[in-house]
This record gives structure tokens, C-alpha cells and sequence, in this order.
């Protein structure tokens, strides 16, 4: 029986939870992702300016109802670093972070990224990110892990970062006053960055995939160990602050709200960006985890999912997220067989957050630094970078894209990554090819490429001055067999086009299309 595709976990579902052995596969999976998750939640929420509970509230409900709604088995969703610090730096401008009102206008974002993306999904428009070369999606990634990376400064220094300020600008702060170090703060990064390193250098299976909890399990067990010999109040240090946990965190966003819309309107650029970049991310992990498990996936359906799931998450605390390459990598590895792998997942994260929230106040904002530079570290993938650099063209897009991102924004480099490479293939269609050969004293053209608005003026140059070389009199017989798309503008060229030589006395015979 086929079920609507509005309710596709009912396809799978059914079989999955049949399976007993499968059930323990994707139990054990959901168990780790969700140790894997947890620290890079806390640490998103950061980013994006919002409590720690937020960052979880987004890897539960998001990760669940993408797997219930999306096609794709293995793809994990929830909060990521692109996403968190393009919202953080979005909202700064508008509130404090943090504060009511900033939740408030996070919380309608979310729901406008969610319906953007669920109209973009509904229409299928996913053909669209096909035009995204891995350049493009190489140089936003790089330019995330920069921007990351300069965004820690302050929190290393032991200094509160000043909201809405450009992150190169921070690091620059930091270096002028480097004698004003806060030394425990410091120290602090210092033991997390080591604790992480090696579990990822040296740990074996679980350790190494959860080096970060390792890092965060480190870090704040010194912050805790040195609070007690020489008294918490004497470190002088940040904490994240208490992470309450509520089993339905509804509160509905703020629609209405005056300010919260006159704030969207300026932020529309931000939307549309969040909104295709977590498309963008969520399409490239959904194939990457399609081509290795060889399971077939809709597009359009994970990105109508991805929509479900942020209108979700608007609604229960949340901020927008998308799709996770590194934890979906870690997921398929840890053996998940079904979405429902993520669903225990998200049961479990909810569990081990209700646990434990006074654990998650003792963490210092300089062991989440540690853990964000671990992060923005990982992104970097130099063996992908010099493959994707061999060609010149992939260099331009990739650098064009990485310094905008640096030095403007991350908003203007997801533009500026979806409109180069769109410019440049029509640039490349624009200049069709004429093949010339002479048969029985006659002259045949074949036209190679498209004919389409964009390239009408190339062609009539190509035309124009094979015909003036006999001056318009002899018989030019042009063959479009070989174009790849005629559009009207393009008819309406070839019909003038063979006028003119008509009223000249030569003949402009076309063929291969009606």
C-alpha cells in the first residue's frame, strides 16, 4: 500500500519497528549520536545568542521531525555552526542576546526560514542547489570556520564578546591587550583544546567519536577541581548559567509583535540566506549518506522536512538548524539502519538534558571556546581544498567566496557562493561554438551550446560575419542538432537572421529544430 507523502515515516516505520535486531542497531546509534550531539548543542546556542537549552531544544525536536518526514535514513539534523553564528550575528543588532525580546525575534526568524524552506520543498525547487559547485559550498564552509575561529578570541581572553561586532575586529582587540590575559580563562581553553585533541588522535571508536564531550567532560571537570582549592567565586570566570529543561517547551513566536516584524524586514536577506544555506548543507549530507549506503532519497521531500522541522523548532524553543555532515557521518558509522536511529536519538539527548542541568551551568564560556575551535578546526578539510583548487575557475569562486564571508559576511557569502557560479555557467553558455566545413560547394554550420537569450548576441556575431564574407550571397545551411536549448528570443534571431540574408540574395537554410 502507498501512503501519501505527506505521512512518509508510515512506509518505513511499520518494518522497522518489526525488526528487532535493526531496533538494536539504530538504539545503539541513537545513543551515541546523542552523546555526540550534546556538546555541540550547548556550544550552537552560544553561537547563536540564545541559552543553552535552545541549542538542545533544536537537536531534539529538529532531528525527530526530520527523520519522521524526510526520505533519507541516516541524515541527522539539528543545530550547526554555519547557521547558529549567521543567526547570532543577524539578531545582535536588534536586542541583547539572550534576553526576551532577542528570543522572541530568534524564534520568528525560525518560523519565516521554516516556511520558506517547506514553500521551496512544496514546489520542488530543489533542482535549484544543483547549480551550487562544491567550490562554493567549500569556501561558506571555510568561511565559517574562520569567522569561528577569530570569534573566540574574547571568550579565551576571558572578555565578554561585544554583540554585532565583525570577529577579525575581536581577534584584533584581543592581540593589542594581550597582557590583560585572563590566565584561568586561558588555562581553561588550553586543558579543553588538549583534552579533545587527543581523544581524537590517540581514543579508540566511541572516545574518538565523542572527542568533543571529551573536551567538554575535561575542561569543565578543572574548572570544577580548581573552584573547589581555591573557591568558584575566585576564579573570575564565565559560566554558561542554569539550562532548564521543559518536556513541551511551546511558546508561540511572536508574530505579531510589532517590533519582532519590523526587525524580519530588515532581516530579510538573513532569512533567505539561513534559508538556503540549511538547504544546501541538508542536500549535500543527504546524497553524501545516499551514495555510501546506496538507499535512493527524495530532494524535494528532506527539504520539505528540513521546512517541517524549523517551523517546529520556532514554536518549542528552538533556533533554525539544518543538516550535520559530521554527526550524520558519525551516525551511519555508529551502525543506524533507520530514522528511527535519530528519533532515539533526540529521546535520549532529552533525557541526559533533564539529568542533568546544573552540570550544564558549571561549564565556563572558556571551555566552550575550547570546544567551538576543536569544531571550527574540523571543518577545514585541506585534502578537499587542493582537490577542489586544481581548476582555476573552482579557485576564483572558492576564494571569492571564503574572503566575503571573512571579511563581510557570512549572509553575503552564501549570496555571493549561489550567484558566481549561476554567472558564470551562463557566461560559459553565452558563447556557443560554429563548426564551418564545406560539402559539395555548399557551407555547414553546426552550432554547438544553446541558443537563448543570453547567447543571441554571440550567435548573430558568429552569422553576421560568415555572411559577409560572400556578402550575403551564397547558402549558409545552419544545423542546430547539436544545441542543447532554444528558447524564443533565440527563434525569433534565426528568423531574422534568414530574412536578412534573403533580402541580400543568399540563403540562410536552418535545420535540426522545428
Amino acid at each position: 500500500m502507498r501512503f501519501p507523502r505527506a505521512l512518509p515515516f508510515l512506509e518505513w516505520a511499520p518494518a522497522a519497528l518489526r525488526d528487532r535486531e535493526g531496533l538494536r542497531h539504530d538504539l545503539a546509534a541513537g545513543g551515541i549520536s546523542a552523546v555526540i550531539v550534546l556538546p555541540q548543542a550547548l556550544a550552537f546556542s552560544r553561537l547563536a545568542g540564545m541559552p543553552p537549552q535552545a541549542g538542545l531544544y533544536t537537536a531534539i525536536f529538529l532531528a525527530a521531525v526530520a527523520a519522521l518526514f524526510g526520505s533519507s535514513r541516516h541524515l541527522l539534523s539539528g543545530p550547526n555552526t554555519a547557521m547558529a553564528m549567521m543567526i547570532g550575528v543577524a539578531m545582535a543588532p536588534f536586542a541583547a542576546a539572550g534576553s526576551p525580546e532577542y528570543l522572541g525575534y530568534v524564534a520568528v526568524l525560525t518560523l519565516s526560514v521554516g516556511a520558506l524552506q517547506l514553500l521551496l520543498g512544496a514546489v520542488r525547487a530543489g533542482g535549484i542547489l544543483n547549480f551550487i559547485p562544491a567550490s562554493a559550498i567549500e569556501g561558506i564552509t571555510v568561511a565559517v570556520a574562520a569567522t569561528l575561529l577569530l570569534s573566540q578570541a574574547m571568550p579565551i581572553a576571558g572578555l565578554t564578546p561585544v554583540p554585532g561586532y565583525p570577529a577579525w575586529k575581536e581577534t584584533w582587540v584581543v592581540l593589542l591587550g594581550a597582557h590583560n590575559l585572563h590566565p584561568v580563562s586561558v588555562a581553561l581553553f588550553a586543558v579543553t583544546l588538549a583534552a579533545g585533541f587527543l581523544a581524537r588522535r590517540f581514543g579508540r571508536g566511541f572516545v574518538a567519536r565523542a572527542y568533543l564531550a571529551v573536551a567538554l567532560i575535561a575542561g569543565t571537570a578543572v574548572s570544577w577541581l580548581l573552584g573547589k582549592l581555591f573557591g568558584a567565586g575566585n576564579l573570575g570566570v564565565y559560566l554558561l548559567g542554569d539550562a532548564p529543561i521543559h518536556l513541551w517547551p511551546f511558546a508561540a513566536p511572536p508574530v505579531l509583535d510589532p517590533l519582532a516584524r519590523s526587525a524580519m524586514e530588515h532581516a530579510v536577506p538573513d532569512i533567505l540566506a539561513l534559508a538556503f544555506l540549511g538547504l544546501l548543507q541538508t542536500v549535500v549530507i543527504s546524497r553524501a549518506a545516499a551514495d555510501e549506503s546506496g538507499q535512493p532519497v527524495d530532494i524535494n521531500q528532506d527539504i520539505r522536512a528540513q521546512g517541517l522541522g524549523n517551523l517546529a523548532v520556532a514554536c518549542l524553543g528552538g533556533f533554525a538548524g539544518g543538516g550535520s555532515f559530521n554527526r550524520t557521518k558519525a551516525h551511519q558509522e555508529a551502525g543506524a539502519r533507520t530514522p528511527l536511529a535519530a528519533i532515539f536519538s533526540a529521546v535520549i539527548l532529552g533525557a541526559l538534558a533533564l539529568a542533568m542541568p546544573r552540570a550544564i551551568a558549571w561549564i565556563p564560556y572558556a571551555v566552550m571556546a575550547g570546544v567551538l575551535v576543536l569544531v571550527g578546526v574540523n571543518l577545514i578539510d585541506l585534502r578537499r581544498i587542493r582537490v577542489l583548487l586544481e581548476d582555476r575557475e573552482q579557485q576564483v569562486i572558492f576564494l571569492v567566496v571564503a574572503l566575503s564571508g571573512v571579511v563581510i559576511s557570512l549572509t553575503f557569502a552564501v549570496f555571493v557562493g549561489l550567484a558566481i557560479p549561476v554567472a558564470l555557467y551562463l557566461r560559459h553558455m553565452a558563447h556557443p561554438v560554429l563548426r564551418l566545413e564545406e560539402r559539395e560547394g555548399e557551407t555547414h554550420a553546426h552550432l554547438d551550446g544553446a541558443l537563448f537569450f543570453g547567447s543571441v548576441p554571440a550567435v548573430v556575431r558568429l552569422l553576421r560575419a560568415q555572411g559577409e564574407r560572400s556578402g550575403f550571397r551564397d547558402t549558409l545551411h545552419l544545423h542546430l542538432e547539436d544545441i542543447a536549448y532554444l528558447d524564443g528570443d533565440g527563434q525569433r534571431m534565426l528568423r531574422e537572421e534568414a530574412h536578412r540574408w534573403d533580402a541580400a540574395g543568399g540563403r540562410l537554410l536552418i535545420t535540426g529544430r522545428e
